[in-house]
Parts: structure tokens; C-alpha cells; sequence
């Protein structure tokens, strides 16, 4: 297994140093990643509404952070709601996970990559077979 990599988002001699860990930037990334509307879940259909704490550490399964030359680039794997437009949903993602981590964290990021792992249907309500009969009688 790869070594953790640590992130120094702010060193002064004099008061000290801030660091944060590479676990900690996936969260983040993955976090904003569902914010967006559109966005079902992470892949493994991890849904925000339901990550407790305990999960959080499952976010950075979905999400890889490689850093090159003092930027970073995300790359995250999502499901995507049925029905919503690919290219404006995935924009939508890549701006708001890139202003969290730079909002966040100081640190800049050069780009964020996303693969679509699904599709996933709307729940849609299920129809009585008596709710279908009366209506052909009407």
C-alpha cells in the first residue's frame, strides 16, 4: 500500500505549520462532488445524506488525488442521476470540487477528472393493479 501523502497548507516558523492528509482532501473533493444536483451518489452509492463519520473514510475509495509540481488533480468516480444532462451535471461538479479544495485549503487545483461508474433510476412510485383496472373503466 502507497504512503499517505501530507499536504502543508500553511508553515510559519514562528507560530507553527498546518497540514492536511491526503484521506482528508478525498472527503472534501467527495463532499462537494455530491453537493451537486444530478450527482446519485459515489461510486458504491455512498449518498451524502447517509455517509456518517464513520464512512467518511470510504469517501477516498472513490476518489484519487495526485499532486504535481505544488498542484493537485482530482480524479472521482460517480453515479449520475438518470435524465440529467452529462456535460452540464460533470461542469458543474468540477467547479464546485475545485473551489472547495481552494476555499478550503489554499492548495490549487489543476484539474478534476471524473469517470461516470452508473446510471441510476429515479425511485418511481408503484401502481396498484386496481388503480390501472378502475381507470380503464372510466
Amino acid at each position: 500500500m502507497a504512503d499517505k501523502k501530507i499536504y502543508t497548507i500553511y508553515d510559519d516558523h514562528e507560530v507553527g505549520s498546518v497540514v492536511i492528509s491526503d484521506n482528508v482532501m478525498c472527503i472534501i473533493a467527495g463532499l462537494a462532488a455530491l453537493e451537486v444536483d444530478g450527482i446519485a451518489s459515489m461510486r458504491g452509492n455512498m449518498v451524502a445524506s447517509q455517509i456518517t463519520r464513520s464512512e467518511m473514510n470510504k469517501i477516498s475509495k472513490c476518489v484519487k488525488i495526485v499532486e504535481e509540481d505544488g498542484k493537485i488533480k482530482v480524479q472521482l468516480a460517480l453515479n449520475i442521476k438518470y435524465g440529467y444532462n452529462l456535460p452540464d451535471v460533470t461542469r458543474k461538479v468540477q467547479e464546485r470540487v475545485k473551489d472547495v479544495l481552494e476555499n478550503m485549503t489554499g492548495i490549487s487545483v489543476e484539474s478534476v477528472n471524473i469517470s461516470i461508474a452508473d446510471v441510476q433510476m429515479q425511485k418511481q412510485a408503484r401502481v396498484k393493479k386496481t388503480e390501472i383496472k378502475n381507470s380503464e373503466e372510466e
